[in-house]
């Protein structure tokens, strides 16, 4: 009894280092430690490298090393939205797929030899309340300023703008391209197979003139054979068979022709001349009309023509996009919202003409399907603000040399950005978040000299005609195959009827078009 309760014993012993075992292994990421000091609070968690200063300022360590063996202290930005930080079900960071947040701060962290996971915590987006310094509503500056008062650097693609500048914010080298740009929705450019398209360079008055010569020109042609021929033996087409061959100048082929008259060389002259004219109007003005489809007819390609044409723009609430727009352009009649959700709903509800979007922002919408299923998404004109979004950090050469931390850190941010390993991250991230594929609008119709290629939209109507006629003309070559035959039976049962031998088919007659030699 005793040896079976201590084997139980052992047993459940085991188990339970097994399950503590797979936990610590699974959560590779302990949770947050760090909670932020009340407001108005003198206490920090930021770390003391001061001394590291006065080692690197004495030669002792290189300035890439400064920080080596710390353990500092790091606001992660949550946006609560799972774009660049997964979790895992029990709020941990996922370690199989961190998010790209994490993947650059362990790159981060790494080259600068110091760690982080056990001296973090995250940093939320703005409260829906008053802040009793300002008297405005929180904003994204708001947070990011305590943010730097309480850790040592905060992570996440903070946008360096003059007013956190003024605030003695920090900003190492980004990586994050956050360089402001115009978005539209199109709701005119989904794909519309137009059979008609090649219709479109003529009016349909026009074309109607177009058909009436063919009919005219053939008629006239006939008559002018007629007349030329008239009192002799020689056969004359049809009039049928001149309007087809009046139809054929049309497409430059007037090798048809066979003006053997003076006043037959003088109508198929007028004829081939008419139709070289208008042959080149139609061709010049398909390819100007065709290409014109492809251009987008923008109302403004930058914010001077949004500001100056009070054209109505969104961007993100409380945000630095708002704020840089607001110093820079006191005009903008701007639309605001709290997440990126509501801007683009109010984008395609029609509440506003355009959106201040960030670059990097747009890349990610544009090949989702959550944001960009019907691929309405365009980007105009060009990237005016530029700026690279990245870490910041608190100013300061004195009480705890927080300085220091943003010269390492933006050492080790350039080296990132020379060797691509930022360019890399951002597209996997890319691969890993987007579920949709549109493509670029701006270039992907474009050649390498940026003229527009033509797409079936344009021109497959000429094509479904084409092979229509085509069509047609198979059956009729079928019927008129059987209606011969026909004849032919009924002339040879003719013939042995009458006892008479049966007609030779050299005796027909055929078109002088087909004897002539050219």
């Amino acid at each position: 009894m005793m040896k079976s309760m201590k084997t139980m014993l052992m047993s459940g012993l085991m188990l339970l280092l097994l399950l503590a075992t797979s936990q610590a292994q699974a959560q590779d990421y302990p949770l947050p430690s760090l909670e932020p000091f009340p407001k108005g609070d003198n206490r920090t968690h930021r770390t003391d490298v001061c001394r590291n200063f006065v080692d690197y300022a004495t030669g002792k360590v290189a300035i890439r090393d400064a920080l080596k063996d710390l353990s500092l202290t790091v606001g992660i930005v949550d946006q609560q939205n799972g774009r660049y930080i997964n979790f895992t079900a029990t709020d941990a960071i996922d370690k199989e797929k961190p998010g790209i947040f994490i993947v650059i701060l362990n790159e981060l962290a790494r080259r600068g030899q110091f760690t982080w996971k056990n001296s973090y915590a995250f940093v939320k987006p703005p409260k829906d309340e008053i802040n009793p310094e300002t008297g405005l509503k929180y904003n994204w500056t708001d947070v990011l300023h305590e943010a730097v008062l309480n850790y040592d650097f905060t992570f996440a693609e903070w946008v360096h703008t003059q007013e956190r500048r003024e605030r003695g914010i920090s900003f190492p080298t980004g990586w994050f391209d956050a360089s402001t740009i115009l978005v539209r929705y199109s709701e005119d450019d989904h794909f519309v197979f137009d059979v008609y398209a090649f219709l479109k360079p003529f009016s349909m008055e026009v074309w109607g003139m177009i058909v009436g010569v063919f009919i005219v020109s053939g008629l006239l042609y006939w008559m002018i054979d007629k007349i030329a021929n008239w009192g002799t033996d020689n056969e004359v087409n049809s009039i049928l068979y001149d309007m087809f061959l009046a139809t054929m100048t049309f497409t430059q082929h007037h090798m048809y022709w066979d003006p053997s008259g003076h006043g037959k060389r003088i109508f198929a002259f007028s004829a081939s001349f008419w139709s070289l004219v208008l042959a080149s109007a139609y061709t010049a003005n398909l390819a100007s009309f065709l290409v014109s489809q492809g251009q987008t007819a923008e109302t403004a390609t930058d914010f001077s023509d949004v500001n100056q044409q009070k054209i109505p723009l969104c961007a993100r609430a409380n945000a630095a996009v708002e704020s840089e727009l607001k110093n820079k352009y006191k005009d903008l009649q701007l639309t605001t919202a709290d997440d990126f959700d509501e801007l683009i709903q109010s984008l395609r509800d029609g509440e506003c003409d355009l959106l201040a979007l960030r670059r990097f922002n747009f890349l990610e919408f544009q090949n989702s399907e959550d944001y960009n299923k019907d691929c309405s998404l365009q980007w105009v004109g060009r990237q005016e603000v530029s700026n690279k979004a990245g870490p910041a950090t608190l100013v300061d050469t004195k009480n705890y040399c927080t300085s220091l931390i943003t010269h390492v850190l933006d050492i080790h941010m350039n080296d990132m950005l020379d060797d691509n390993f930022i360019e890399k991250a951002w597209e996997e991230h890319l691969r890993a978040e987007t579920d949709y594929h549109c493509g670029s609008k701006e270039t992907e119709s474009k050649d390498v000299d940026g003229q527009y290629s033509l797409t079936i939209k344009e021109v497959g109507g000429i094509f479904v005609f084409h092979a229509a006629l085509g069509l047609v003309s198979i059956l009729v070559a079928l019927g008129e195959m059987w209606w011969k035959r026909r004849d032919e039976r009924a002339m040879l049962q003719a013939a042995v009827n009458e006892g008479k031998e049966a007609p030779d088919e050299q005796r027909f007659a055929k078109p002088r078009a087909y004897t002539n030699k050219h």
